[in-house]
């Protein structure tokens, strides 16, 4: 309800004399309207896959209200088509937008490391599919198939402030002083 308050605040602002422009009008909508809207998209949406078949019915109510952002932006009738809009509005197709933000989501709590709370029960998690009773963890592991153990751990290389490396590097000034020393190696 509240995502919906929120873009019909747009035609407050998209009055044709003094209206904002289309270019904020899509920044405004970027930036406050989306985040508003999937806010718990990891908890709440759930694509589509082999497993179960995901929360269609909310995804495609949230695709109206961007469809509403979207004739905002653009000034535009509402006859038109939701795909051209949204290609002339440069918004993602909502399904797809979703889809990218879990894939982040999912991304972020795969490359958690071994000493964060949730790294154990994520492990449990992509490790087989629960039948019965499935935590919305279990369904968005397993609906992009994604493992921990898939992923490389790339430690950080940590020195000390006194270090210095074994090579020493000389730039030399004079492209003279680089043929000379080039030869005689």
């Amino acid at each position: 309800m509240l995502q919906n308050v929120t873009v019909m605040h747009y035609q407050r602002l998209e009055k044709i004399s003094g209206g904002i422009s289309a270019k904020y009008m899509h920044r405004f909508y970027m930036m406050l309207a989306i985040p508003r809207m999937v806010y718990v998209a990891d908890i709440i949406l759930i694509p589509q896959s082999e497993h179960s078949k995901g929360m269609r019915g909310y995804i495609k109510k949230l695709g109206h209200i961007q469809r509403q952002a979207a004739l905002h932006i653009m000034g535009a009738m509402c006859t038109s088509p939701t795909e051209s809009l949204d290609v002339h509005a440069d918004l993602l197709p909502f399904q797809l937008l979703v889809k990218k933000l879990l894939h982040r989501a999912v991304e972020r709590l795969v490359t958690l490391l071994v000493s964060h709370p949730l790294a154990k029960h994520v492990i449990r998690a992509s490790g087989r599919y629960v039948k019965r009773h499935q935590a919305p963890l279990h369904e968005l592991l397993h609906a992009f198939g994604m493992q921990p153990s898939d992923y490389e751990v790339i430690r950080p290389v940590r020195r000390g402030p006194k270090w210095e490396p074994r090579l020493q590097g000389n730039i030399l000034a004079l492209k003279e002083q680089v043929a000379k020393e080039t030869e005689e190696v």
